[in-house]
């Protein structure tokens, strides 16, 4: 809690979240900012602050109207947390198939370059049946890599 006395306006509506308006023999509290103390109470500058005399009535007004905008604010506060959480849910499904599909990726590699090791070895194309079945295994791979691929790159 900070107390300050100040002629600074700027200042005050900066940092001020209570007010204790002085005058005419009485002490006001404000629980609100210095922009809202004004909508109700007007200039302040009034000779001795003789706005305080009808405060209350005002006051009451507005924390009733205050209430009814607390309301609407809270139910809107509540949207935009079920927006939120609906965001976070979408964002780690999205990262949680991201993380999939690198993972599909990597484990594709990895076949291929078994792939390319078999077929690195000599004799390997004198079966041609099981070649060509070890040649089509590599197409699908590749292309299962490359489906990969496309989807990361719009999810990201």
């Amino acid at each position: 809690t900070l107390v300050f006395v100040s002629h600074d306006r700027i200042f005050t509506r900066a940092l001020a979240d209570r007010i204790l308006a002085v005058g005419g023999g009485r002490v006001v509290d404000w629980p609100g900012t210095y922009d809202e103390y004004l909508a109700i109470a007007g200039d302040g500058d009034a000779p001795g602050l003789a706005h305080l005399s009808d405060i209350d009535a005002r006051r009451h007004g507005a924390e009733q109207q205050k209430s009814a905008s607390k309301a609407d604010k809270t139910e809107s506060v509540k949207l935009d947390g079920e927006a939120e959480r609906d965001r976070l849910k979408e964002e780690k499904k999205k990262k949680r198939r991201i993380e999939d599909l690198e993972k599909s990726v990597e484990k594709a590699e990895a076949a291929i370059s078994k792939l390319d090791e078999e077929m690195a070895h000599p004799g390997f194309f004198d079966n041609k049946v099981q070649s060509a079945k070890v040649m089509q295994s590599r197409k699908d791979l590749e292309a299962e890599i490359e489906k990969a691929w496309k989807e990361l790159e719009t999810l990201m």
